[in-house]
């Protein structure tokens, strides 16, 4: 059983990463290259076929070189790398909406006993959670489930639903961020310039996860004279640090 068939192409979801990563000229010149991606767009989002939340993890599964997986009842993507199964989580802020920030939390939705949450600890699943805002990508990080205080929240949530509380379980940035495993795989020029609705924490432990990233790139080039930049994407012009690359 699936969420919905995989409607989209390679080339497609490369369009909407562009637009994520803030880079419209991408958008305008895959779309003036091919005007068949912009008349599809309009003809799934017509058909109600079009799902935002799955396109996010779409690219997160992309940057990430993870194999995404449509599955209802299993996990969102695989680590073909790590052997490992993964969760993807965005937190998305919409201008006008009710929230004013984005806080680093997501929801667990489908936990509703105690059964998943065991089956969450002994897979241990890697965790990849995005903060986006207004369908820009500020950053992902990723950390282990098992190393995380994620566990004991959802079972606070279903503890609560017997006393009726059928919200979905939530989880807060405080939960995972003090987790050894704790990285941030990418961080965007977006985070800096959307700056103002990050909360403050969050907006510092992401700073001070990007330069332990940057640092370790830099020591990785230093050390083992391997650009590992020769394959990604040219670094982002006008953010605060200008070292920051972006992918």
């Amino acid at each position: 059983m699936t969420i919905e068939q995989d409607i989209w192409t390679d080339d497609q979801v490369t369009m909407f990463k562009h637009y994520s990563l803030s880079d419209d000229a991408g958008v305008k010149k895959m779309i003036s290259e091919n005007p068949d991606l912009a008349f599809l767009l309009i003809q799934n989002f017509m058909g109600d076929k079009l799902s935002n939340s799955l396109m996010r993890e779409r690219i997160v599964a992309k940057n990430s070189c993870i194999r995404h997986s449509f599955s209802m009842h299993d996990y969102d993507g695989y680590d073909t790398v790590l052997n490992r199964p993964v969760e993807i989580k965005n937190e998305q802020h919409t201008s006008g909406g009710r929230r004013d920030q984005i806080v680093g939390g997501a929801a667990f939705s489908g936990i509703e006993d105690y059964a998943q949450i065991q089956r969450l600890v002994k897979d241990n699943p890697i965790i990849m959670l995005s903060g986006w805002i207004d369908g820009r990508l500020a950053y992902t990080v990723q950390f282990d489930f098992n190393d995380t205080r994620i566990a004991q929240r959802l079972t606070g949530a279903v503890d609560s639903r017997k006393n009726g509380n059928k919200t979905a379980p939530k989880f807060l940035w405080s939960d995972w961020a003090n987790a050894k495993s704790l990285v941030m795989t990418q961080g965007t020029d977006n985070l800096f310039k959307l700056k103002g609705l990050i909360s403050s924490k969050l907006y510092a432990k992401l700073i001070s996860l990007n330069n332990d990233r940057l640092n370790y790139a830099k020591s990785t080039i230093f050390f083992n004279q391997i650009d590992i930049f020769s394959d990604a994407p040219e670094i982002v012009p006008g953010s605060e640090n200008p070292s920051l690359v972006g992918q």
